[in-house]
């Protein structure tokens, strides 16, 4: 028994396979937000977003270490795709900041030239999480 329903998502599971055999993941299909409804109970992988963290080494300009990694190691065009994201951090700071006060923390930072760091900074800028 066939129902108008089944023959959309029938329909949409084709175009996404069509779409997944163009070697691009399913959060660059373009889909309306019922398609997006109907799709979501797959859990397919490839549908899910996408965020890039890049381990930066502890240096004397870190601040400007973290800023620039995504263009250093040429994640860019990688980024500016559909549902996908990056973020630099440093992980020995970032351990060092978890053990710390804030007020602690917050010093710390400054002596790098910093005012936040890792996941933080990266949720500070408005288009960045993915609710």
């Amino acid at each position: 028994m066939r129902s108008a329903e089944l023959e959309r998502e029938f329909d949409l599971l084709k175009r996404a396979k069509a779409h997944l055999e163009t070697e691009r993941p399913l959060r660059e299909m373009e889909m309306t937000a019922e398609d997006k409804k109907r799709v979501r109970g797959f859990m397919f992988l490839s549908e899910k977003p996408m965020l890039y963290a890049l381990n930066v080494s502890e240096s004397a300009d870190l601040g400007r270490d973290l800023e620039n990694a995504i263009a250093k190691f040429k994640l860019a065009e990688v980024v500016s795709r559909p549902n996908a994201g990056a973020t630099a951090i440093c992980g020995k700071v970032e351990a060092e900041l978890a053990d710390m006060s804030e007020a602690d923390a917050t010093e710390f930072l400054a002596s790098y030239g910093l005012r936040r760091v890792g996941w933080s900074d990266y949720c500070e800028k408005p288009t960045n999480c993915w609710a």
